[in-house]
């Protein structure tokens, strides 16, 4: 399935060969595999990506290539990639950390089309693609109690690129679950893609709550 293109599959190697299950560890074949798949915009082997640029297993330290990495991983639902992506900014330089930004904000994943050549007619499903996204507002009573954290939503991005059917995974209360929403509906998504074409997908997104960084 890897070699036909399948995203889950790639990363599912990658992860193999990193950690070294039925096979030797081999680094630098984990980042190929999971290259394959970050490219197709699958969020855990963006993550897994990013985290080896950060750490210079299987390929040279790049804090750059790194923050990139996890910045689109973190745009697409997963939560630890936001907390590395963090982390990993109070190493980079000003300068660093803007082209990473640049980078994120560029970059392509593969078009449909060739996702459909590689393995979509195995089931291959491409993950839905975040174009334009809106940080969400502070409530007046989150802001007086201080309160920071992260509220998770589930959605639906159907074929239109339409985000539907949002609901609240993990609740921070005192409004924030309310603005995370307001600021969620006025995100741009491309769908998901089967077979070449848009399809319904589900996904997960992340909204971070700081004081000083949300409005």
């Amino acid at each position: 399935m890897a070699d036909g293109g399948n995203a889950e599959a790639e990363f599912k190697v990658g992860v193999m060969y990193e950690r070294g299950e039925g096979i030797p560890s081999q680094p630098k074949q984990a980042v190929n595999w999971y290259r394959k798949a970050a490219e197709q915009a699958y969020a855990h082997a963006q993550n897994a990506l990013g985290m080896l640029y950060a750490k210079g297993q299987g390929v040279l330290q790049d804090y750059v290539q790194a923050h990139m990495w996890l910045n689109l991983a973190s745009a697409a639902g997963e939560i630890d990639a936001s907390k590395e992506r963090d982390k990993l900014a109070d190493k980079m330089t000003p300068v660093q950390i803007a082209e990473a930004q640049r980078l994120a904000k560029e970059w392509m994943p593969t078009p449909p089309q060739e996702q459909a050549q590689h393995g979509d007619h195995i089931g291959n499903t491409s993950a839905p693609v975040v174009l334009y996204k809106v940080d969400p507002d502070y409530s007046e009573k989150a802001r007086k109690k201080k309160l920071a954290g992260t509220v998770v939503l589930r959605l639906i991005v159907d074929s239109h690129d339409h985000a539907r059917d949002i609901s609240v995974v993990k609740r921070l209360g005192r409004g924030l679950d309310e603005k995370a929403i307001e600021a969620l509906q006025q995100w741009k998504f491309r769908p998901g893609y089967r077979e070449g074409k848009p399809v319904s997908t589900q996904a997960t997104i992340a909204m971070n709550f700081r004081i000083g960084k949300n409005r």
